[in-house]
């Protein structure tokens, strides 16, 4: 995860990689079975979600690109 958020990080990454790192942590996150076990099993993962990948869609948030706004949208709800 570390890793897909390094990809969408808008600051060094053109907008194709930010795309991809968006799907893959969307689809990451739809097939987690039980989220609130997270904070215990995974605090480092925990941690990540809501350091980096949430300054990243906030960074996301604020592109022209209609593709790349939809993709952070569909991860932050």
């Amino acid at each position: 995860m570390h890793r897909l958020a390094a990809l969408a990080d808008p600051l060094i990454n053109e907008d194709d990689t930010c795309v991809l790192a968006l799907s893959l942590v969307n689809i990451a996150l739809e097939t987690m079975s039980d989220v609130d076990s997270l904070s215990v099993h995974h605090p480092r993962l925990l941690t990540i979600l809501q350091n980096d990948i949430c300054r990243n869609l906030l960074r996301l948030s604020t592109s022209a690109d209609l593709n790349i706004l939809g993709l952070a949208l569909r991860v932050i709800f």
